[in-house]
């Protein structure tokens, strides 16, 4: 059984998946993992590439999930994770800009400082980005901190705590996380959701930096006009606000869920 289960959900990514799968190769020779590749909707011919390059027995790690209709990133990752095999569970992006050997630093590090396999290890975006991109971040990853209390300590700053960079990748954590999650929302606040949980049963959160490189091929879909990030702004905060407001039996406690190798 693989040590690490990978999940990317792939909504119209039909130009970016030979190039993922050759950048997760190389991962193989010291990383044993699933890549579990999820078509989450796609119009596009997404189904077709992952068909064939899944055929090539030098993408033996890799596997798929199909989504039949698309209802949201949040939703593809859910359908991912019920699909994990590992003790451990990961997700990403599947257009190349958190780099794919990411992976392998963030279970370094979480074999190393979560000894009791509780917590979650992130990353932290380093690099250029849009102002606008850096001030919806700012705003937002400060309100989370300030009404939900979700920070993060520096695995590279010497345990400097302070906000988190809510929406970057990649996020890794025990696989006992993955009934609370699948309670989640289906649409982009997935990752506040991951983390507001985390932050919930008193799980500690860290974060490494990782490269933010360009993405080689198509488009954002929040990048398609200034009003759908303005929507994606508003919808984010209120979500923020929605969690704040959660009555307390409506949270998780941590007994819930059982410790990875338990047997489940």
């Amino acid at each position: 059984m693989p040590v690490l289960s990978i999940v990317l959900p792939c909504y119209n990514e039909s130009g970016n998946i030979q190039a993922l799968l050759a950048r997760f190769r190389p991962l193989c020779t010291d990383l044993d993992f699933e890549l579990i590749l999820v078509d989450n909707g796609s119009t596009d011919d997404t189904d077709n590439v992952l068909r064939l390059e899944l055929l090539r027995p030098e993408n033996h790690f890799a596997r798929t999930v199909l989504v039949t209709k698309n209802r949201g990133y949040g939703h593809g990752i859910q359908a991912g994770l019920r699909n994990c095999a590992a003790p451990l569970a990961a997700f990403s992006h599947a257009d190349l800009q958190c780099p794919p050997e990411s992976l392998k630093t963030a279970y370094q590090h979480f074999i190393r400082l979560c000894a009791s396999g509780n917590g979650l290890v992130k990353g932290r975006r380093q690099g250029p980005r849009p102002l606008p991109d850096r001030l919806v971040t700012f705003f937002y990853n400060g309100l989370a901190r300030l009404c939900l209390g979700i920070g993060a300590s520096s695995i590279d700053h010497d345990g400097a705590t302070g906000s988190c960079d809510i929406n970057a990748q990649p996020k890794l954590f025990a696989r006992d996380m993955i009934p609370a999650l699948l309670d989640g929302p289906e649409d982009f606040t997935f990752d506040l959701y991951v983390l507001w949980i985390h932050r919930r049963l008193g799980r500690p959160v860290l974060e490494f930096d990782t490269p933010y490189e360009g993405r080689v091929w198509g488009k954002s879909k929040l990048a398609a006009n200034p009003w759908i990030r303005i929507r994606t702004a508003l919808h984010a905060f209120k979500k923020i606000l929605s969690l704040r407001l959660a009555r307390a039996e409506e949270l998780p406690r941590d007994n819930k869920f059982e410790h990875p190798g338990s047997g489940r």
